[in-house]
């Protein structure tokens, strides 16, 4: 009795028998037609639909001889579990928007990306992140896609930085809105005045580094500028602008800050203490005696008074 396993392997080789006299035949045929487009015999065009027509008939030819077999239980299970452990209710467009979302919120805040996410819970979007995270060298433009978010991520850190500068030199006013003072030097400037510089550092502390389109909110409605018509029509771009030359300020007398203080901590550490002022000398144990005193003791009555009989 032959198993089903020879059949399968005589039907295996029947098929490949039949693919390799196919492919011959189709080379032969491409090789003439080829041939005939070099001889201007025939054009060029006839050629590809010839190729195209070679192509459909061979794929006719050889998926007509496979026979799928059905999976038993194992095989079965194995596809259900490979299913489950891949995505496959993730498309393009999710892959898409999770890149942007790494770039925009970086690939540590799990919780910001699933908010972008349609359909996805976040115990889903840690799960897809933990497997692009090992396996992501796989992709084809791996590289373009890792360096947009590497850039997205510096620019979080930098935003973070900013807020720091700015917050450090907030904390040194009681009131920054009245108080706050800025060390220009050279670059000052002749459109924006101090008032409108401090009126921006704070609205930045106070809504976030990036939200320009609120800071021009804020300038149009603050009553402090309500007939500077050259602050209320500046755009987002310019605001943008001297925040940061601002910025530049804040962070260079910090780090001037920085150095006085690290310098006065080295130059305290460094300091000798100073010798203390020699002791006096003692005191003699019997004090010399005046010569009344003297005299009081000895029974005689001091100088100039008569001894009462």
């Amino acid at each position: 009795m032959i198993s089903s396993s020879s059949t399968r392997k005589g039907s295996m080789n029947c098929m490949k028998r039949k693919s390799n006299t196919l492919c011959k035949l189709i080379r032969k045929r491409i090789q003439l037609v080829m041939v005939m487009v070099r001889m201007k015999v025939l054009p060029s065009l006839t050629f590809l639909l010839v190729l195209q027509e070679v192509c459909d008939c061979a794929d006719q030819c050889i998926f007509c001889h496979l026979e799928v077999e059905p999976l038993n239980e194992e095989e079965q299970e194995e596809k259900e579990q490979l299913l489950e452990e891949g995505f496959s209710t993730w498309t393009r467009r999710d892959f898409n928007t999770f890149i942007r979302a790494c770039e925009k919120y970086g690939r540590d805040d799990i919780k910001s990306i699933a908010s972008e996410m349609e359909g996805k819970t976040e115990e889903e979007v840690q799960r897809y992140a933990e497997v692009f995270k090992e396996r992501y060298t796989e992709l084809n433009d791996y590289d373009r896609i890792i360096k947009n978010i590497e850039k997205g991520e510096s620019k979080i850190s930098r935003k973070d930085e900013i807020m720091k500068a700015i917050a450090k030199k907030m904390d040194r006013y009681k009131n920054p809105w009245l108080e706050l003072k800025i060390q220009y030097g050279q670059n000052k400037g002749k459109l924006y005045n101090e008032e409108c510089d401090r009126f921006l550092l704070c609205m930045v502390h106070k809504l976030g580094y990036g939200n320009w389109e609120e800071l021009k909110s804020a300038f149009r409605m603050s009553p402090l500028f309500r007939f500077d018509w050259f602050v209320k029509s500046r755009t987002t771009q310019e605001l943008a602008r001297r925040c940061d030359t601002l910025i530049r300020l804040v962070e260079k007398e910090n780090q001037e800050c920085d150095e006085r203080d690290r310098q006065a901590r080295k130059d305290k550490k460094n300091m000798t203490p100073t010798k203390r002022p020699s002791s006096s000398s003692p005191a003699m144990d019997s004090p010399m005696q005046t010569p009344s005193k003297r005299g009081r003791r000895d029974g005689s009555a001091p100088s100039g008074k008569r001894r009462r009989r």
